[in-house]
């Protein structure tokens, strides 16, 4: 199973009442059906009280990114392991 490697650089925007970072990216998993398909992935990164500017959320938006970039990060399976046990 080959691999589709990309560079990105996510997406970024303010959630909330107390207005937290959020960095919004895609990843390669297996599916359900075993092949590859892109998985769409957010995370929260951190308080605007504690990362006021948008460039300062960017930089940790890019660490979180650094290895899925590099190829250092397998590919992961969108399956549970019941899903897996009943298919085999």
């Amino acid at each position: 199973m080959t691999l589709n490697r990309r560079f990105q650089n996510g997406c970024l925007f303010k959630r909330g009442k107390k207005k937290m970072w959020v960095g919004r990216w895609r990843e390669q998993v297996i599916g359900k059906d075993g092949e590859l398909t892109w998985l769409r992935r957010s995370e929260v990164l951190a308080p605007l009280s504690e990362v006021p500017t948008k460039r300062d959320a960017e930089r940790l938006l890019q660490d979180r990114l650094r290895a899925l970039n590099s190829g250092e990060v397998s590919v992961q399976s969108a399956a549970s392991f019941r899903e897996f046990v009943e298919n085999s």
